[in-house]
């Protein structure tokens, strides 16, 4: 639920978020690759999230103080980038999975 101050693009983030969160927990009670997969995939929507905030922050920080908009506008990057690192972790396991699958129905 948005409030009048939200963006309903951060209230759809959360959303998102939460959702990738809800994915994980019932996995939680079963350890294995299905969890890895979930807890990668909330990782990358969250950090999707922190890169959409820090950039929505950073016109007004940076109007407030200074200086900041740098800073904040690196740190985005930085969450940006983190992402794109997950989402190719997210594709190699994938990938070896179904390699290991491949492998185990030939033998």
């Amino acid at each position: 639920m948005t409030t009048p101050h939200e963006s309903p693009s951060v209230a759809d983030a959360l959303a998102v978020v939460r959702d990738a969160i809800e994915r994980c927990r019932p996995l939680l009670a079963a350890p294995g690759p299905k969890l890895i997969a979930a807890m990668l995939d909330t990782a990358t929507v969250t950090s999707e999230f922190t890169a959409n905030l820090l950039q929505m922050a950073t016109p007004p920080a940076d109007d407030n103080e200074p200086g900041t908009g740098e800073a904040l506008e690196r740190a985005a990057d930085l969450a940006a980038d983190t992402r794109r690192h997950l989402v190719t972790g997210l594709h190699l396991m994938a990938g070896a999975h179904a390699i290991a699958a491949n492998v185990a129905k030939t033998q």
